[in-house]
């Protein structure tokens, strides 16, 4: 059985859950990742800045994004 990088970060971050995705979330996820980077030195407010990404695989399992909190 293939192990899927979510259950990497699960047991490395023990209390942190992560979303299982199918193809249509992933596909979301990574427009959500753009629109961001598009807005990031655009606005004048605190805008998530994708740090930890796995975009590249359209494959459950194997898709990240991880943020730094913005407080608030």
């Amino acid at each position: 059985m293939k192990t899927h990088f979510a259950e990497h970060i699960e047991s490395a971050c023990p209390g942190l859950v992560v979303e299982k995705m199918d193809v249509n979330e992933i596909v979301q996820l990574k427009r959500e990742t753009e629109i961001l980077q598009f807005l990031k030195d655009r606005l004048p407010l605190p805008i998530p800045e994708p740090v930890y990404c796995s975009l590249e695989r359209v494959e459950p399992g194997t898709v990240f994004a991880g943020y730094r909190r913005i407080e608030g």
